[in-house]
């Protein structure tokens, strides 16, 4: 979930883009993320959404369409989904998607850890040993 709350403090933008890359075993994964930001509906939305292998597409979700590739990089089955929530996501494995699939599991192997300053307090209650 992406809040608004997360958008860069000093950049007037309600979109927020992330891009990784990521070295695999079949080679270089790259994801690329827009998110859109509504805030009269309070609402966010997937822009973009793509995944490519050694720049040759996996997954692609634009503007409500997802476009899925075999492990070949052909085109493969194509539908209309929900912007709220990212499509990769949602992708089950199947025979025909390893390398989707792979990309994944990596991710869930990731953890993010940030600091929140302002919910830091500027003095301790006591001194540690």
């Amino acid at each position: 979930m992406f809040h608004r709350d997360d958008l860069t403090a000093w950049v007037s933008s309600a979109e927020q883009s992330f891009k990784l890359d990521v070295q695999g075993k079949n080679g270089l994964f790259s994801y690329k993320l827009l998110v859109s930001h509504h805030p009269d509906i309070r609402k966010q939305r997937i822009e973009h959404e793509q995944l490519l292998l050694d720049n040759r597409p996996l997954f692609e979700f634009t503007q409500g369409d997802v476009q899925l590739y075999h492990d070949d990089h052909t085109a493969g089955p194509k539908y209309s989904f929900d912007q709220s929530v990212s499509g990769l996501a949602t992708i089950v494995e199947r025979q025909d998607n390893k390398k989707l699939t792979e990309f994944k599991k990596r991710m869930k192997r990731i953890f993010v850890i940030s600091l929140r300053p302002k919910a830091m307090r500027s003095e301790t209650g006591k001194e540690s040993d």
